[in-house]
């Protein structure tokens, strides 16, 4: 399947004819992007400018070609990658992994023995690290977090809907409803040159009907709300306070 530019993909999505499902999507879509633009705020949440690869971070183009541009990128085909990339890739996750294991380590050492750690010098002081452990613990949990996306194994041959996942759940937050995200979907992967027998196979009314597109759509849903959570490095407001008076305490201690 050869890759359409993105100028190219929209010519051939906005042949879409006026009052069809996808038009009608499209419009909603647009209209919801449009009650952003018009918040209070009026710029777009981090989640989305993250979810999107944050390539405009203002509404320059305006809500229309926002949402193309939102749409185009989402469900661009898989491209093949050379053996080249695949052997950096297959290094970042081994480096990633063995990082994981020693902020693990290093960890597991610093609750098994104390956070309050001498200096080397002439008058030794006690050093609070319980800054450096937390940032440690961090560290350790969102590396394994991002290995088991990197890593993660299929019980089942992942199918076409899995690919785009990412599609669906940003149309979701953005109160597109489930039917019109299915035609969204539909029309842009057929634009894009799948075939109608490879799109229908899995985008039709039985999807809503049976719950199964519900299903899939909601645990993706719980999987993309922790990805952003772990990429925008958010924690609980019990975990903030707890790192704030921890951190008001680490200074230097005199050893006695």
């Amino acid at each position: 399947m050869v890759t359409l530019a993105f100028e190219d993909w929209k010519e051939k999505f906005e042949r879409v004819a006026v009052g069809t499902p996808p038009w009608n999507a499209l419009k909603t879509l647009i209209v919801h992007l449009e009650s952003l633009k018009k918040s209070k705020s009026g710029s777009k949440p981090e989640w989305l400018n993250l979810l999107d690869l944050g390539e405009d971070q203002g509404w320059s183009g305006g809500t229309r070609e926002y949402a193309l541009q939102l749409i185009y990128r989402l469900t661009l085909p898989r491209s093949y990658l050379d053996e080249r990339k695949l052997k950096q890739d297959a290094y970042t996750r081994r480096a990633l992994d063995k990082l994981a294991t020693q902020a693990e380590a290093f960890v597991a050492h610093l609750q098994k023995n104390t956070v309050m750690v001498s200096t080397n010098t002439k008058e030794q002081y006690l050093v609070n690290l319980t800054p450096l452990l937390n940032a440690y613990k961090s560290a350790a949990e969102a590396s394994r977090y991002f290995l088991s996306l990197l890593e993660k194994p299929y019980a089942r041959k992942p199918d076409l809907f899995d690919q785009f996942l990412g599609f669906v759940g940003i149309a979701d937050r953005l109160k597109v409803p489930e039917r019109q995200i299915l035609e969204l979907l539909r029309f842009a992967l057929l634009t894009h040159g799948y075939s109608t027998d490879k799109v229908d196979d899995f985008i039709d009314k039985g999807q809503i009907r049976d719950g199964k597109f519900r299903r899939r759509k909601e645990a993706g849903d719980r999987s993309m709300a922790s990805f952003f959570d772990k990429a925008l490095g958010r924690t609980t407001d019990e975990e903030k306070t707890v790192s704030t008076k921890q951190s008001a305490s680490s200074g230097p201690t005199r050893k006695k």
